[in-house]
């Protein structure tokens, strides 16, 4: 819907921990340290190559994919080319959250007050 841009800083994310991570019918929502929260509301991929993740499409059980992020810091964190969000958690596991959507809300990112909505 609105692509997330690469000149958005997300320096932010940098060091934060996954504390919790939580599954409705409707959202897969990863909660950090630091007021910072991740809604998941689109197609996501995980895994410990970016040339070889796992895709999901979101559901609530796909949920159980993130649960080894758990405790795991943010290392790095980019936009994609396609508008969505690349996550490096530790050393070498992946997140990938996409704009899967043109006319629907893929992504938020809660960082206390601010929020960005892709």
């Amino acid at each position: 819907m609105y692509k997330l841009g690469k000149d958005v800083d997300l320096n932010f994310l940098n060091g934060a921990v996954v504390e919790q991570i939580c599954a409705s019918s409707s959202a897969i929502i990863i909660n950090l340290d630091r007021m910072i929260r991740l809604t998941i509301l689109s197609d996501f991929a995980v895994g410990n190559s970016t040339n070889d993740l796992a895709h999901y499409n979101g559901s609530a059980a796909d949920a159980s994919a993130l649960f080894p992020l758990l405790g795991g810091s943010i290392s790095g964190a980019a936009a994609t080319d396609l508008g969505g969000l690349l996550l490096r958690i530790g050393v070498d596991t992946y997140l990938e959250i996409f704009d899967s959507s043109e006319h629907y809300e893929s992504f938020w990112i809660a960082n206390g007050d601010d929020l960005i909505v892709v």
